[in-house]
């Protein structure tokens, strides 16, 4: 059985420069601090068809000054290739946020800009609902306290859902910052553009999450099995974990999630929480998290936990290796071709869990 979600025609090169190009013309940017906020790596928005039209619109108006900073939240900095590939030029001013040099809410980038423009990606997101929109502010580019606020109402039954506390923070964050705001709000489709929602933050968000909400959400029955595979740019097992947030509701108790993918960079920000005894550390976690825990991180023990106490979580990729794997101890991790892989596919649903361990125990016995 495989889940196909709807298809959509995607808007195509011409239809989005048009969109960019008339919401930008509705502004001035003459002597004014103009800031670009992107999303980072882990989300696919069209930037490299945007940011040209973005840089020429600004540069064309004289601006005061013009800077890109990336919305990496705790996620990784970018790389200077990585900022090429996403914006399809190198900026003459970017940088990536961290949350632990910034000494106020926000990133002080955003507090001197006159003007700031966001290009993001809606989707279902676990803590807030739906991603994109004012998530670019926070948790995006704001501080480490204000990132653990939002991540402490984190919960599984907040994906799909616009109104929860942790957006209704977010939402009145953006509200409270005195700044003229310019949002690119983008609904993507088997990593096609289908919607590009332009205007304030709010109303861009509302119109990107009724896209979202019917092309992005299944009502599905509960399952045996599901394989659910993680595309390149989650490159951890940081990233790749909200794969289980997405589809473990639709698997039975005691049934089987296999999460595949390629997981070039490891564990990634989990590694230095794993190996110093994070399992222990997080064990009291309830009702407040501590402030020396990260606090994505705290969420997603949180969520975890409750998944892995009711279904069997596989992560299967043929890109794992080291021994900080053994840190992994609520999930199956295991080291498998793609070829191996794609026989599981094969599988009926009521045989996925132990087509699953008589390959494991296979490869076992072998080594």
């Amino acid at each position: 059985m495989n889940v196909l979600l709807p298809k959509a025609p995607s808007l195509g090169i011409s239809t989005i420069q048009t969109r960019v190009r008339e919401t930008l013309s509705r502004y001035s940017f003459h002597r004014k601090r103009v800031l670009l906020l992107c999303e980072d790596q882990t989300r696919n928005a069209p930037a490299n068809v945007v940011y040209p039209l973005i840089e020429e619109a600004v540069h064309a108006d004289s601006p005061l000054e013009f800077r890109v900073l990336f919305a990496t939240g705790m996620h990784r900095p970018l790389t200077g290739s990585e900022v090429s590939r996403k914006l399809s030029i190198l900026p003459a001013s970017w940088q990536s946020h961290d949350p632990r040099l910034t000494r106020n809410d926000v990133n002080p980038l955003v507090e001197r800009a006159d003007v700031i423009i966001g290009i993001s990606t809606t989707a279902p997101h676990a803590v807030a609902g739906f991603s994109g929109g004012a998530k670019l502010l926070c948790p995006g580019v704001s501080s480490r306290r204000l990132v653990m606020y939002t991540h402490q109402s984190a919960s599984s039954t907040s994906i799909g859902k616009s109104s929860n506390g942790a957006r209704q923070f977010i939402d009145n964050l953006e509200a409270e910052l005195d700044r003229e705001k310019i949002s690119l709000n983008f609904v993507m489709n088997d990593g096609e553009p289908i919607a590009l929602c332009a205007g304030t933050f709010p109303d861009a968000h509302k119109g990107a999450v009724s896209y979202s909400c019917l092309y992005h959400i299944q009502r599905l029955p509960r399952l045996d099995g599901v394989i659910a595979h993680v595309p390149p740019r989650y490159s951890d097992v940081w990233q790749a974990i909200k794969a289980v947030y997405h589809t473990q509701s639709v698997v039975r108790d005691h049934g089987t999630l296999v999460i595949t993918g390629k997981f070039s960079e490891g564990l990634g920000p989990l590694r230095q929480y794993l190996v110093s005894g994070y399992a222990k550390i997080m064990a009291p976690l309830l009702p407040y998290i501590p402030s020396w825990v990260h606090p994505s991180l705290a969420a997603s023990q949180r969520m975890i936990r409750g998944v892995t106490d009711r279904i069997n979580v596989y992560i299967c990729s043929d890109e794992l290796h080291g021994c900080e794997w053994k840190f992994l101890r609520r999930f199956h991790v295991y080291r498998m071709c793609a070829g191996e892989i794609e026989q599981m596919r094969t599988q009926p649903h009521y045989e996925l869990h132990d087509a699953i361990n008589r390959a494991l125990l296979a490869k076992e016995n072998a080594q």
